[in-house]
């Protein structure tokens, strides 16, 4: 059963539906929101970025979570008389209030349009997107030892019940960095090294129920959001990779004896190169300024 704020959709008529590719009405409560604030420095004249991988410069925003649904009644106007209660109890909210869900209780806002349509006699689709800001990731750390399969840092795929069903630019060598050139009578050009490389690799994720799905999406979400580099092997080619967007799971299927999804996962593979050292700091009179423990200090471009 779903309830907002306590009280349940059927208060106001509302049912649950299906999302697009999915059989439940729920999206959204297995995906791993994307991180906070800078995440590398891309530095001039080096291939790739530096990434910021340390447990202090990791940090992890909200997800939406999205309710398809119907509501119904006897006839149009009472359809829309209730779906107009629905509206004011909503627009009273002055805090985060709990979204009860046969799959958990989170804690979210609205903030977007609810998107209702009249489809037949007292039949409406309604359509709402919560905003959960504050996701906890609070899975155990999984440590493995696999070297030959696919695997992250060692724990392979199998521990997820998980396989590769698909790969995105994996093998794409990335677009070389911007130019920063002028130019006059003739087109100009720089010779840049390449950006970071970027893919993303797509996961089907078996279960016998949706508890066990769902506890191995969020090992996944809590593999992928520990501090340090991870060792990604999707597709035969060990890379040292960090991951800054999240995980998108979409196509939940649950049934009375197994549950299945499928699961996105964005990759940046880590930078090869060194920041470029363009000189020292000197004061007005080209004289080098130092540290109190007399050290020069480098300037980086």
């Amino acid at each position: 059963m779903y309830s907002i704020n306590n009280i349940a959709f059927e208060t106001y008529g509302i049912t649950a539906g299906r999302i697009d590719g999915s059989n439940i009405a729920l999206s959204g409560q297995l995906d791993m929101p994307a991180r906070l604030g800078k995440t590398f420095h891309d530095w001039t004249g080096e291939e790739g970025v530096e990434p910021y991988v340390l447990a202090s410069e990791i940090r992890h925003g909200g997800r939406d979570l999205v309710f398809s649904g119907y509501l119904v009644a006897t006839n149009k106007e009472l359809a829309y008389e209730q779906l107009a209660t629905f509206y004011e109890a909503v627009k009273a909210y002055d805090d985060l209030v709990t979204l009860a869900t046969p799959y958990g209780s989170y804690e979210v806002y609205i903030n977007d349009q609810i998107e209702a349509e009249h489809l037949q006699l007292g039949w409406l689709s309604i359509r709402i997107t919560f905003r959960e800001p504050v996701v906890t990731f609070a899975a155990d750390l999984l440590t493995g030892t696999e070297s030959q399969s696919h695997n992250i840092d060692g724990v392979s795929l199998k521990v997820f019940a998980a396989f590769v069903t698909g790969l995105n630019d994996n093998l794409s060598l990335p677009k070389p960095k911007a130019q920063n050139v002028t130019f006059y009578q003739t087109e100009g050009y720089q010779i840049t090294p390449a950006s970071a490389h970027e893919f993303e690799a797509v996961l089907v994720f078996y279960a016998d129920s949706y508890a066990l799905l769902a506890q191995h999406v969020q090992q996944l979400h809590k593999l992928l959001a520990a501090p340090g580099m991870r060792l990604v092997n999707v597709d035969g080619i060990p890379r040292e990779c960090f991951n800054i967007k999240g995980v998108e799971v979409r196509n939940i299927k649950v049934a009375s004896d197994f549950a299945m999804c499928e699961v996105t996962v964005s990759l940046m593979s880590k930078q090869t190169g060194k920041p470029l050292e363009t000189g020292y700091l000197l004061d007005n009179e080209y004289n080098n300024i130092v540290t109190n423990l007399y050290e020069l200090i480098k300037i980086y471009a």
